[in-house]
């Protein structure tokens, strides 16, 4: 190698090798180098080193690192458990790389703590590789799984992904793997490979009925077991819904059920809720009306009389969403209503002498199933005719937008379309008139049973 010239002006010459090459420490996956610096009589200072490995089958030599080390130790990371490998460090400097140092063994990601300390036993850093100890002072090491960050004990993937998944062990000796499903032998088409304290597990294409819980089982020949389990959930954009039934509800609402999608019954199925959009004609954008359902029914308040509506349902789960389920012809609600659903009044002539406000009929205390539609009504007489506020656990429900209310010549009502959990409590109809007040309350229990109330 020619030498350079330094800034100085003198010619610069390639550093002298590296002296006492050792290794000081290692783990499941590095190896720790510590070196001292090239002799002043073998050539120029040193400015860096290169630290390379050396497959134990290959002669190629790769860096470890980007540009130079400068200090004299190094810490190679990113191994395999137990996996073998040459190791050689340069000194570098402006006139050139010196000689390489190398290690005359193969060194192994093994941790030093795992080594025993017998009698005349040298210290572990004494040791550059296991395959430098004494057979009699092999450490006894029980079989062991070895875990980091991207161990997973669920793995959710998409049906007819490939599946692999690695799982690494330490142990003194081969131990004999095996994989088990829900117990028992995995099918056939299941493959799995074990080489250098790693076993991993090959599903070509997964399917619904690759989901389970699995297990991998260490055995050393001493009769010493390790046991690592995970779950594997092979899941697919759900089925569409079945069709749709519409039928008018209370108030020109409109009441929109739906069979539900297959994979209800299917419990190797992902969880599956429904989205319920809604179009004003056959070409205009789908707009989302209710979102996250995890019933099959859904009431729209607030229809305009006169105006046509299209519906469809998707069903979707954390992969994606189903193929929609339409209706084939609008919904168009009426400009009035029947006679059979109109709220009729009570049976009696308006008072014309002035009158506090009291109720005829009060509320009573409704038991309903999630997502049922609750409407709580009472009938109130007074004159002047008396207003009418509804509360809910002595909260004020005006403006909610979650409920809405009526009132036809006395008969007043509160609806809520879908209850849920939240709705629960007692709640309370106040009537007032500038001759005073009266007041009706009543309970809202909510269960989770879909029966009927």
């Amino acid at each position: 190698m020619t030498p350079l010239l330094t800034p100085c002006g003198a010619w610069a010459g390639p550093p002298g090798p590296v002296r006492d090459l050792q290794v000081t420490d290692t783990s499941h996956t590095g190896i720790t180098l510590s070196w001292a610096q090239p002799d002043p009589q073998d050539g120029d200072e040193a400015l860096g080193y290169a630290v390379e490995l050396g497959d134990s089958a290959s002669p190629q030599w790769s860096p470890c690192h980007a540009g130079t080390v400068p200090g004299t130790t190094y810490t190679v990371k990113g191994l395999r458990p137990r996996e073998g490998c040459f190791v050689r460090v340069t000194a570098v400097n402006d006139g050139g790389r010196g000689p390489p140092t190398a290690l005359d063994t193969v060194v192994q990601a093994t941790p030093v703590s795992a080594w025993p300390d017998k009698a005349g036993c040298p210290s572990a850093p004494e040791f550059t590789s296991m395959q430098k100890m004494p057979p009699s002072l092999l450490p006894e090491v029980c079989p062991k799984f070895l875990m980091d960050a991207s161990t997973k004990d669920l793995l959710t993937v998409r049906a007819g992904d490939t599946v692999r998944v690695p799982v690494y062990f330490e142990a003194a000796s081969m131990p004999d793997v095996t994989w088990l499903k829900g117990g028992l032998p995995l099918p056939k088409r299941s493959v799995t490979s074990v080489k250098d304290g790693l076993t991993q597990l090959l599903v070509p294409a997964a399917s619904l009925a690759d989901s389970g819980l699995y297990t991998v089982v260490l055995r050393s020949p001493r009769g010493e077991e390790a046991t690592y389990s995970f779950r594997l959930r092979v899941a697919a954009r759900p089925r569409a819904p079945g069709p749709i039934l519409l039928r008018e509800g209370a108030l020109g609402s409109v009441i929109v059920e739906w069979v539900p999608s297959p994979d209800e019954a299917d419990e190797r199925a992902a969880p599956l809720h429904y989205t319920v959009l809604t179009r004003s004609s056959a070409h205009a954008p789908w707009r989302p009306a209710a979102e996250r359902l995890h019933t099959c029914r859904f009431t729209l308040v607030d229809a305009l009389p006169g105006h046509k509506y299209h519906f469809r349902v998707v069903a979707k789960n954390e992969l994606g969403a189903s193929e929609p389920s339409d209706t084939r012809h609008p919904w168009v609600v009426p400009r009035q209503p029947p006679d059979r659903d109109t709220v009729k009044a009570p049976s009696y002539q308006e008072p014309h002498l002035s009158q506090k406000p009291r109720f005829l009929v009060g509320l009573r205390p409704r038991t309903l199933p999630l997502g049922c539609e609750c409407c709580m009504t009472c009938a109130v007489q007074g004159w002047p005719p008396p207003r009418v506020t509804w509360f809910k656990n002595d909260q004020s429900l005006a403006g909610d937008p979650a409920v809405y209310s009526t009132d036809l010549l006395g008969v007043c009502s509160l609806v809520i379309p879908s209850v849920s959990a939240e709705d629960g409590g007692k709640y309370k109809a106040v009537a007032e008139n500038t001759l005073g007040q009266a007041v009706s309350t009543a309970t809202l229990i909510v269960v989770e049973s879909s029966s009927e109330p």
